[in-house]
């Protein structure tokens, strides 16, 4: 039981340092996919639903529920070749861009959520994903989701009595950017229940990606560089 503690709150740790970084870009990258219009905010573009279901061949079923008083926690095989995570919940929207690893070899994963309704039941999806393509000078052309995933499994999960509370986007907040390429925040990303990430001192960070390129969408047009982050 003590060993399984200690993974969990690295995971928690895991879940501070990304998770909102993680939401404000997957919600801008699948603004266009929700499956449904009562979970997407119009005004905003934030989407809170599953978003479109992925190709039925490449769904796995090598995951664990585990059982977990604060919140969701499962653990899973990670398809060969993957690069990056992303973790969606029906109501939530995106949540997690990284999970943590179990094992030196990265085969193995497990996630943990406490920002959930205790006792409730949630449909969630895990989807895998390989390293974007880039051409000669480190640039990422053309890339489209679909095309990059190398697997998925979706499960319903209870969360456990003593979970904290659902916590979700309501504003992703604006930033300006000068013709210097100076930017700041003009307008503060708010949550649903925000007061559950900032109690016990925590608080929550947004990393900033800078790029360099012709175009933040995910689509035909898009051609970019990733250089670093900065944290706010």
């Amino acid at each position: 039981m003590e060993e399984k503690n200690e993974k969990q709150i690295q995971v928690w740790g895991g879940v501070l340092a990304t998770l909102f970084l993680a939401i404000l870009i997957c919600f801008a990258a699948c603004s266009n996919s929700s499956s449904s219009g009562e979970n997407q905010d119009g005004q905003s573009g934030i989407v809170y639903s599953l978003g479109d279901l992925p190709d039925e061949s490449k769904k796995t079923d090598k995951f664990s529920i585990e059982e977990n008083s604060e919140g969701i926690y499962l653990t899973f095989d990670i398809p060969e070749n993957t690069w990056q995570t992303r973790v969606y919940i029906e109501g939530l929207g995106s949540v997690a861009e990284n999970v943590q690893f179990l094992d030196e070899s990265k085969k193995k994963g497990c996630f943990f959520y406490p920002f959930v309704e205790a006792k409730k039941e949630y449909a969630i999806r895990f989807v895998f994903y390989k390293e974007e393509d880039k051409n000669k000078d480190g640039f990422v052309i053309d890339y489209i989701d679909g095309n990059g995933m190398v697997g998925w499994f979706q499960t319903n999960v209870t969360a456990g009595a003593n979970s904290k509370g659902e916590v979700r986007f309501t504003s992703k907040g604006k930033i300006e950017v000068d013709k210097k390429d100076n930017f700041k925040f003009t307008q503060k990303p708010t949550f649903q229940n925000e007061h559950l990430l900032t109690e016990n001192d925590n608080d929550w960070k947004v990393e900033i990606g800078l790029v360099e390129g012709i175009s933040w969408d995910h689509g035909a047009e898009r051609k970019t560089k990733w250089y670093g982050q900065v944290e706010i």
